[in-house]
Formats: structure tokens, sequence, C-alpha cells
């Protein structure tokens, strides 16, 4: 599976990977440790079997996942998903748990006021 590559004003091949991508090839929680330390940001990938992929191995507590990354896309620069879980349905799913909008702000990186706009948007649908 291809994941959406263009070309920068600079001649860079920029690679973007979706979340579904990402989830795919390397499990939730890896994609999420990785998303949580380079999320909406550029990233080189480190070549298999180099110094960086040992280090990316060590930030997602996984080497098996870091491998599948680095030979996948190794030496290329990604776009990284800003985040992993979908807000709306995990502010939802934290509201049925008992957590109130600040709590589920913090957890999630929101704001009160869109926590409160999302709860509204559910009861009223």
């Amino acid at each position: 599976m291809a994941a959406e590559t263009r070309i920068a004003a600079s001649d860079e091949t920029i690679t973007y990977l979706s979340r579904e991508r990402l989830i795919k090839l390397l499990g939730t929680e890896a994609a999420q440790l990785l998303v949580r330390a380079f999320g909406g940001a550029r990233f080189c990938v480190p070549v298999p079997e180099s110094a960086g992929a040992r280090m990316l191995a060590e930030t997602l507590h996984d080497g098996r996942a870091a491998e599948k990354l680095c030979v996948e896309f190794g030496g290329l620069r990604i776009v990284m998903p800003v985040r992993i879980v979908q807000v709306k349905a995990r502010i939802r799913e934290l509201a049925r748990a008992g957590l109130g909008a600040p709590q589920i702000a913090r957890e999630l990186g929101t704001a009160e006021r869109y926590v409160y706009r999302v709860l509204a948007e559910h009861l009223t649908q």
C-alpha cells in the first residue's frame, strides 16, 4: 500500500502517512508513541540497522515496529499525523466513563470549549 507523496518547492519528496496506514504498519500502541514524539512534524525515517533505527526502537519500545517503519520508509521524510485517535469519538468515550470536560481536555490536549461543543453535538444527534 503506497503512501501519498508530493514534491515540495525545494524538490524534496515528502511522504504523508495517514493514521490508518501508520496503525496498520506499526500497531496502535507503537503508532501512538511515534505520533506523541513526532506528530504533525516532518520526520526523517532512519534506514534499517542504523543508530537512528536503534533510537527509534527505544522511542517506540518496540524493535519490530521500528524495523517495519525503517524498512518501509527508511531514508524518506514523512509527515506524521497529528494524532492517532479520532478525538470526537474519544471525547464521547471518556465522557461515558465519567470524566468531566476539564479532565478530558487535559487528557486529549484540546480546549475545554471544544470538548463541550463535541458533547453538545452528540446530544442533539
